[in-house]
């Protein structure tokens, strides 16, 4: 029998509605994801991250970074409402969808936070009045397949 999961097989396009979380006041997007070692070694730390495509990049908090051993691979300056801080760059794995990238989150806080490295590769669809985000994840490609240069 074949892969019948739609996140997982390959030239399918998925979409998966998540209703806005009412823990913030007004209601926002998140979606679940899980941070893990960006080896891929096994396990993870699941967390609810706010949509935000006001941030540059993704933040991991900084207890879930500690407790992964992610890698630092920089330092950065963010800016907020508080002011301006140094923080660790970390390279962790994020699934989200059931996709498994290798990205570079802020160490910050403890709040988990989408941002537009990430939800840059994905559409996205804002339901204010119906609470809810819809995710569109782009079709996967199939292993060893390339696209022949001209």
């Amino acid at each position: 029998m074949g892969n019948s999961d739609p996140f997982t097989t390959p030239g399918a396009t998925v979409s998966r509605r998540c209703p806005y979380s009412t823990e913030y006041d007004p209601p926002a997007p998140i979606l679940p994801v899980c941070f893990g070692d960006p080896a891929g070694s096994d396990g993870g730390v699941a967390a609810s991250a706010l949509v935000d495509s006001g941030a540059d990049i993704s933040v991991i908090p900084v207890a879930v970074a500690e407790a992964l051993r992610l890698p630092r691979v920089d330092l950065t300056s963010v800016t907020g409402v508080g002011g301006t801080v140094r923080a660790p760059i970390v390279a962790a794995r994020l699934d989200i969808a059931r996709r498994s990238l290798v990205v570079r989150a802020v160490a910050l806080a403890d709040e988990a936070i989408l941002g537009r490295d990430v939800i840059n590769r994905f559409t996205l669809t804002l339901d204010g009045p119906g609470r809810a985000l819809e995710m569109i994840a782009a079709p996967v490609k199939r292993a060893g397949s390339r696209r022949a240069k001209h």
